[in-house]
């Protein structure tokens, strides 16, 4: 498969994952999850349409 760096390595380390049945929680470094509280004092309580209203997209 040759050899592969940054983005690239991460692309291809994923892709194989799928194959291997090896989920992204499998691997990652519980720390670095948040909970919703954590998100929501860092970020603020935006919802979806608060969200579409700053990025311009029209909700339905």
């Amino acid at each position: 498969m040759g050899e592969h760096a940054g983005l690239g390595a991460l692309i291809v380390q994923h892709e194989t994952d799928h194959l291997d049945g090896v989920l992204y929680l499998d691997r990652v470094e519980l720390r670095s999850l948040s909970t919703m509280e954590q998100v929501v004092k860092r970020w603020g309580p935006a919802g979806a349409a608060a969200t579409a209203e700053q990025l311009g997209f029209p909700m339905p």
